[in-house]
């Protein structure tokens, strides 16, 4: 039973808290299993959301969607805690796809913020054919649409 941090969860930690989440968003390989362990060890489950008064947010554990240890998902260590979360590859893939699934909100700000924080440690070309290949031209075009826009903030800001 291993939880994977993911979404806005997995944006603040990235973008060091400037942007902040309103719960911990999880997806677990057995979900199951983790919102059992949630109810026995005190949590009061409402929805999906899972509150505790020792949390200042709630869990939001996907329960329907079991997660895959894999190159979208990496660990990182917290306090000394080694937490798997997606990688900020993964993070500029579905929240991409977040904002053409559901039109406009901040998913494009923090996808050119994970673009400009981490330009350096991504290849612009595989990020691309990934949202391409796994998601479809409109993602394709939206996301060539924020790096060409980061791009041009980047250059223009340097002269």
């Amino acid at each position: 039973m291993t939880p994977v941090v993911y979404g806005g969860t997995a944006v603040e930690y990235y973008t060091s808290g400037s942007h902040e989440s309103s719960d911990i968003d999880l997806l677990c390989t057995n979900p199951r299993r983790l919102k059992e362990v949630l109810l026995e060890i005190g949590f009061q489950q409402e929805v999906d959301f899972f509150y505790h008064a020792s949390l200042p947010v709630p869990i939001q554990l996907r329960e329907e969607v079991e997660a895959e240890l894999d190159h979208r998902n990496a660990v990182i260590n917290v306090e000394g805690y080694k937490v798997r979360i997606i990688t900020v590859e993964q993070t500029i893939l579905d929240y991409t796809h977040k904002f053409v699934e559901n039109g406009a909100n901040l998913e494009p700000v923090f996808v050119a913020d994970l673009i400009e924080i981490y330009q350096d440690e991504l290849s612009f070309e595989h990020l691309l054919e990934r949202a391409k290949t796994e998601f479809g031209e409109p993602h394709y075009h939206v996301l060539r649409a924020l790096i060409a826009v980061k791009a041009q903030q980047y250059f223009y800001d340097a002269d």
